[in-house]
């Protein structure tokens, strides 16, 4: 589990079965460890090899290591970015004491950062695995703002302001190369442009309603947009819960 409070990984492993042959039985040894493998700088576990025997790895104990990130090692700024892989190795003994060494296949990533200009987790860690990615749901007291997104997906062509060949960026298209947005720092000069042309926009809009306010997809706290960008009158009430299940 990366946490979302803190610039560490917590990692559980337990046995649930397990076979034997030849020269291994369930009195053979076995131990097992995480490490941070290839890119190493700044992380650490705070445990080495757990041992027991084979046999006692299926006792269903969850046996756990802890990776941190130490953020003075990063020379990223401000955020004081990390990036590292990290792996499952082990060292078995069998009953004649031969050692042999196995190591898993995978070298999961993550990345720890210590942005304090997000609000709720200025410092935490992700998997770098999983593509970051951010779900508003029909039923969550803002369907108004649902709405507006998925036109902004599926029907660019239809948002304000006009433009032509408009293609607005942010839907997940199935494939990791999917034109994403990329977050920025609330009220530096980007989102102040952003909200800027925002206002903009806004204003060619017809009147609103009591209650509305002009809400903007791709987000203000985005580098996307450039023109490519919808604006529309919400629900005032909806809105302001779209961004705070944003700032999360």
């Amino acid at each position: 589990m990366a946490n979302p409070f803190t610039l560490q990984v917590h990692y559980w492993f337990r046995g649930d079965d397990y076979d034997t042959s030849g020269s291994f039985s369930g009195w053979s040894t076995l131990s097992l460890k995480v490490e941070c493998v290839d890119l190493t700088v700044g992380c650490s576990a705070d445990r080495k090899y757990v041992t027991m025997d084979v046999g006692d790895w299926n006792d269903g104990e969850w046996v756990n290591w802890n990776l941190s990130s130490d953020e003075a090692a990063a020379i990223q700024q401000p955020e004081k970015v990390l990036r590292n892989l990290f792996v499952l190795r082990g060292s078995a003994l069998d009953d004649f004491n031969r050692p042999v060494e196995l190591d898993s296949r995978t070298r999961p990533g993550f990345r720890c950062d210590s942005a304090d200009y997000f609000a709720g987790a200025p410092k935490a860690c992700v998997f770098t695995d999983v593509i970051p990615h951010l779900n508003y749901e029909y039923g969550q007291g803002y369907n108004e703002v649902v709405d507006h997104i998925k036109l902004a997906h599926l029907n660019p062509g239809a948002t304000h302001p006009p433009r032509p060949g408009k293609l607005i960026p942010g839907h997940w298209g199935g494939i990791p190369n999917s034109a994403g947005l990329n977050r920025v720092p609330y009220g530096l000069d980007t989102w102040t442009k952003n909200r800027d042309a925002k206002d903009t926009a806004c204003r060619t809009l017809p009147p609103k309603q009591p209650g509305q306010e002009c809400d903007e997809y791709p987000f203000a706290t985005t580098v996307q947009g450039d023109g490519n960008f919808s604006v529309k009158y919400v629900n005032g009430g909806q809105n302001g819960l779209a961004g705070n299940a944003l700032q999360t």
